[in-house]
C-alpha cells in the first residue's frame, strides 16, 4: 500500500502460482496451518499499522445498533412470521447484547477476509505454497476476522467436497489452533464473540 493523493492505493501485480494442490482443510494439520498463517498475517499487519495510517483501506462497518438491518429486497418482510420466528430474535438479541459489549475490546487488524480453502494450496509436506485473492484485504477487528475464518475456512469446490460449511466441531478447532499462535487464550468474552 502507498499514500496517493488524499488516500492510500493498493496495487497488486501477481505472478500466477499454481504450486501445490488444494486440500481438504477439514483435516487438522491443513486447518492448523491455516489458522496459524491468520495469526501470522495480523502481527506482519500490526507491524504495519505503527508506521501507516490504515483509514484508506477498506472497512468492515457494521452498526450494532438495531437487531436486523433493512432487508436488501423488498420479498422479505421478517414481521410476516414474528410469533413462530420469535426464538430466532431472542438469539439474535443475546448475540447483540455480548457483540455491543465488547465492540470496543476488538482490536482492529487488516485481514484477508476470504480466508478459505478454495484460496490455498499445500505442498506435499502440508504447508501452504500459495493463498491467493489479496484483494481481499480489509480493515476489520481481529475476532470479526477469525469468526469470518472459523465459519468459512472448509469452502473449496476444487476438492469435490459435498458439504463446504464446517461443524461447531472444526469451527472451535480452527479457534483453537488460532489461539495457539496467538499465544494469549482469547477470554471468554471474546469466544463468544466468534
Amino acid at each position: 500500500p502507498r499514500p496517493f493523493n488524499d488516500g492510500w492505493n493498493v496495487v497488486l501485480v501477481q505472478t500466477f502460482s499454481n504450486a501445490g494442490r488444494y486440500l481438504d482443510t477439514r483435516e487438522p494439520p491443513y486447518r492448523r496451518e491455516m489458522a496459524e498463517l491468520l495469526w501470522h498475517l495480523h502481527e506482519l499487519a500490526r507491524e504495519y499499522q505503527r508506521d501507516h495510517d490504515p483509514a484508506g483501506f477498506r472497512q468492515e462497518i457494521i452498526e450494532f445498533t438495531r437487531l436486523w438491518p433493512d432487508p436488501h429486497n423488498a420479498l422479505f418482510d421478517f414481521t410476516k412470521n414474528a410469533g413462530r420466528s420469535k426464538w430466532v430474535d431472542d438469539n439474535a438479541r443475546r448475540s447483540l447484547e455480548i457483540i455491543q459489549k465488547l465492540q470496543g475490546c476488538d482490536r482492529q487488524v487488516l485481514s484477508h477476509t476470504d480466508w478459505s480453502s478454495k484460496h490455498f494450496r499445500f505442498n506435499d509436506a502440508g504447508k501452504v505454497t500459495v493463498v491467493y485473492d489479496w484483494d481481499s484485504i480489509e480493515y476489520l477487528g481481529e475476532l470479526s476476522s477469525l469468526a469470518k475464518a472459523a465459519a468459512t475456512f472448509p469452502y473449496n469446490w476444487y476438492t469435490g467436497q459435498t458439504s463446504h460449511t464446517p461443524t461447531p466441531a472444526e469451527s472451535w478447532g480452527f479457534i483453537a489452533d488460532y489461539e495457539r499462535a496467538r499465544g494469549v487464550p482469547l477470554t471468554e468474552e471474546q469466544l463468544c464473540y466468534c
